[in-house]
């Protein structure tokens, strides 16, 4: 008996164990299932689905198009403490044309071309000297810079664009690998493990995921101090989570570790795919910008910190007073006493300049640079270490350092072609994207082999020739202005700033720069300041540039032609108006058409023009104006009588007064019609 128990007992025990394995399993999976069900539901209901779109699909001229989406950038910035900077909505074609080379330039803000607006940056420069070059031959060149990411979200970026067909890539990094996001002395830095960040960013792709961080965000929101809105000035020091990191020091150390291992993933990702990779150099103002932080070595006594001061100060009193070896003297046993604080190597290095020492002054601004504890400027290792990679992998790189070395005084970079800290000046950006068209025509060399290369003018020409105005550098240094003006330039607790525009291109650059205008908004509002001027040349270069930025749009090619006539070139005029209606066939165009052939007595041109123009406008979503459409049937009715077509010109001048009765020219055009068949 008691053997059948242990029997039942055994029994018992095997189905309730079965039972608590079922239970646990189905435990488990009503969460999974219920998530599951909840990310179908919030992609079907189209939940933050633009946020999600690495490219977005637009249609011109019956073309598709690819469009970068300026939402990207919100997937990796992980908190609501800073405002998300978004990258250049780029256009290519979906289905990418034979003997087109498509080239992807992805990066930090250097790369996205700060401080300028969007037609002058190294891709821009790139693309036109690629163009004057290979008239040919079609280029995509596609800015992908977005401010303020470290190299962590560069590999992601370069995980997206592998699916796009690119010829190449071209890299830049370096700047933001502590202060970037996701930079190891970040407000945005989420930890220091790779795989863990990119499980992150994969989560993002989760429309579940957002849905819980968005609440999370609404909740803090609701219970977090309300402040005034931060101007752009203030948005490094939102991103900045720890100021002081010396240099070999553990976080130092981790950033550079962290950064070699994005390096090479990027080109074990280019690779697996068969697309070249190519990197950049960075560089930053070595001569013209006082370290922002100097710090002592760890550990170093306070008698020796005493002393320090006491030689520094005197040092610096006497390169005031001019008494530069005296002053260099002072420098150098600071040095010695601490060979870390980064200010005395920049005290020095302007001393050795001074004497005209420039191999050893070069030496120590470099060194002032590379100690500067505030790590808003990479210092010389990482560019080593990105030699070192690309050396071993065998990958291109372009020294972008070296190049812009040899063309500064001396071999030291300063203003000459760095705006500030770090960004490039108009010049720095041409000539990296010079360095950029070399890299492209080396590498596409089999590509580029049936074409013949056209000879370009010196520089300072080509240059003086490129799409842009004053608009858009008196707006890059009122955008500079504004970010001197807060930490870490200076101390401003209030985050405001001062900038009276005095002239007419200042107050219009404000106006963009403060977002009242659009880019293109301001060259147009430009413009019109020139006309009213007399300055129709002007005129015609804003809208030129327009022209040459929006390519795919006919508007700023017709107000250009509307130029061209007023300065009377009508062949180009011409030719403009004929290359706005491939773009996109509208009234407008054909009317300017219409009057330009009637004027110049060609005249079944000028008649199908204006038909034409008189056709589209009754169907258009956007119609002429009473007068205009009046004035087009007028000059139709002209033309007609000039080729002895009486009746057409009678009966458009008729319905001209069934429109506007007291209209006084077609009046007096049927009275003479009248008198000439008394």
């Amino acid at each position: 008996m008691p053997s059948v128990n242990n029997q039942s007992n055994a029994a018992m025990e095997k189905v309730s164990g079965k039972s608590r394995w079922w239970f646990s399993f189905v435990l488990l999976l009503v969460p999974i299932i219920f998530f599951l069900l909840l990310e179908l539901f919030l992609r079907a209901v189209g939940y933050e689905k633009e946020l999600h779109e690495f490219v977005l699909v637009r249609q011109f001229q019956g073309q598709k198009y690819y469009q970068i989406n300026p939402l990207i950038s919100q997937r990796y910035f992980a908190s609501h403490n800073v405002s998300v900077p978004e990258p250049y909505p780029e256009l290519f074609r979906v289905q990418k044309q034979p003997a087109t080379i498509r080239v992807f330039c992805i990066g930090e803000s250097t790369m996205y071309g700060y401080p300028y607006p969007e037609n002058i940056n190294a891709p821009r420069f790139l693309r036109q000297r690629l163009e004057a070059m290979y008239p040919q031959r079609k280029f995509e060149i596609i800015n992908l810079g977005i401010p303020a990411i470290s190299s962590t979200v560069i590999v992601d970026l370069v995980k997206n664009v592998l699916n796009y067909e690119p010829d190449l890539l071209i890299v830049y990094s370096g700047h933001n690998e502590f202060y970037g996001t996701y930079g190891v002395a970040s407000t945005e830095y989420l930890g220091q493990n790779r795989a863990f960040l990119h499980f992150y960013m994969w989560l993002r792709n989760l429309r579940t995921f957002e849905l819980v961080r968005n609440v999370v965000l609404w909740v803090e929101n609701l219970f977090a101090p309300k402040e005034k809105a931060t101007r752009r000035a203030t948005f490094l020091e939102r991103m900045v989570r720890d100021r002081e990191i010396p240099m070999g020091s553990n976080l130092y150390l981790l950033a550079r570790k962290m950064y070699a291992g994005n390096i090479n993933e990027m080109i074990d990702l280019a690779k697996a795919r068969g697309v070249p990779i190519a990197f950049t150099t960075v560089a930053s103002n070595e001569k013209d910008l006082p370290p922002f932080i100097s710090v002592f070595s760890p550990g170093a006594p306070d008698s020796v910190q005493a002393k320090w001061e006491k030689l520094y100060l005197a040092g610096v009193q006497l390169l005031n007073a001019h008494r530069v070896e005296e002053a260099l003297q002072k420098f150098t046993e600071a040095i010695n006493l601490d060979t870390m604080r980064a200010d005395a190597h920049y005290r020095r290095a302007q001393c050795l300049w001074s004497l005209n020492r420039f191999d050893e002054a070069r030496g120590e601004f470099i060194r002032a640079r590379d100690l500067d504890a505030l790590r808003f400027r990479a210092s010389s290792e990482f560019n080593d270490l990105l030699r070192a990679i690309c050396m071993e992998r065998g990958v291109p790189i372009v020294d972008l350092d070296s190049i812009y070395s040899a063309n500064s005084p001396h071999g030291i970079i300063g203003s000459n072609l760095i705006i500030e800290h770090l960004h490039p000046n108009l010049l720095g950006y041409f000539l990296m994207g010079k360095a950029y068209a070399s890299l492209v025509i080396h590498l596409e060399k089999d590509q580029l082999r049936s074409d013949v290369a056209q000879t370009l003018p010196p520089d300072d020409t080509f240059l003086s020739m490129a799409p842009f105005t004053a608009l858009d550098t008196v707006s890059a240094n009122i955008r500079v202005h504004i970010l001197r003006s807060a930490w870490p330039f200076k101390e401003n607790p209030s985050g405001t700033f001062t900038y009276e525009p005095k002239t007419t291109v200042e107050q219009i650059a404000f106006q963009f720069c403060e977002e009242a205008l659009s880019w293109e908004g301001a060259h147009y509002t430009m413009a019109n300041e020139e006309i009213k001027e007399g300055n129709i040349a002007a005129a015609a270069k804003e809208y030129e540039t327009v022209a040459k930025e929006l390519y795919l749009y006919y508007h700023p090619l017709m107000l250009l032609g509307d130029m061209q006539v007023l300065m009377k070139d009508y062949n180009k005029a011409e030719q403009l108006y004929l290359r706005a209606l491939t773009l996109q066939n509208v009234q407008f165009v054909h009317l300017r058409l219409g009057v330009l052939y009637a004027q110049q007595g060609k005249n079944a041109d000028a008649i199908h023009h204006l038909q034409e123009a008189l056709s589209i406008d009754q169907i258009a979503r956007v119609k002429m104006t009473t007068d205009v459409r009046l004035m087009t049937m007028y000059t139709l009715g002209i033309v007609y009588n000039k080729i002895g077509e009486k009746e057409l010109a009678r009966k458009e001048m008729e319905q001209i007064l069934a429109i506007n009765p007291n209209h006084r020219a077609a009046l007096a055009f049927l009275q003479h019609l009248a008198s000439e068949r008394q």
